[in-house]
């Protein structure tokens, strides 16, 4: 779904997105309703695009391997400024640009339009952590047999030392 920015009112549009038809596909799925709300405000060339975004995915744990369900409840804003094709600012013979600090936060665009499929599925990606963990206090997987420690201890290595030195006392036994 594509906003012109002529379409948005100076007082603002409010979007309330709540079908799955957006949704990034990965090593998850969602469960139940997937919600966003949004907030466009324009002035000139500039939009601020405040949302939240709610929705429960079911992931598998990087270290024990068990699928669980993690819930996000997360509120985000951008700001898009449109600068037109022909702006200085894309130039390739303009050089380097030195972004000042009121532009650090700022996305600029070439389009007066935002996509905002596009801008929900990348704060999707943005709020999902880089591991996923089912708990803080997952034991994960045994290295040697595979038994999950959350489950039961393992002892299929107990007696054995994972020490680097094991090989010297047995040399030293001799």
């Amino acid at each position: 779904m594509k906003i012109l920015f002529d379409e948005i009112p100076e007082t603002g549009l409010t979007l309330g997105i709540h079908d799955a038809s957006w949704f990034p596909e990965g090593d998850w799925s969602s469960v139940g309703p997937v919600q966003a709300d949004l907030l466009m405000t324009r002035r000139n060339r500039q939009v601020v695009l405040d949302g939240r975004l709610q929705f429960v995915i079911r992931v598998e744990c990087d270290c024990c391997l068990e699928a669980y369900e993690d819930r996000y409840d997360e509120c985000f804003q951008i700001e898009f400024e449109y600068l037109p094709s022909d702006d200085p600012y894309w130039s390739v013979d303009a050089g380097e640009h030195e972004c000042p600090e009121e532009e650090m936060d700022v996305v600029f665009i070439r389009e007066p339009a935002l996509n905002v499929e596009n801008i929900l599925e990348q704060q999707v990606l943005l709020m999902l952590p880089v591991k996923r963990v089912c708990s803080d206090n997952c034991r994960g997987l045994c290295s040697h047999c595979g038994k999950n420690l959350n489950k039961a201890p393992c002892t299929c290595r107990e007696n054995e030392s994972n020490s680097p030195f094991k090989a010297l006392a047995q040399i030293k036994g001799k």
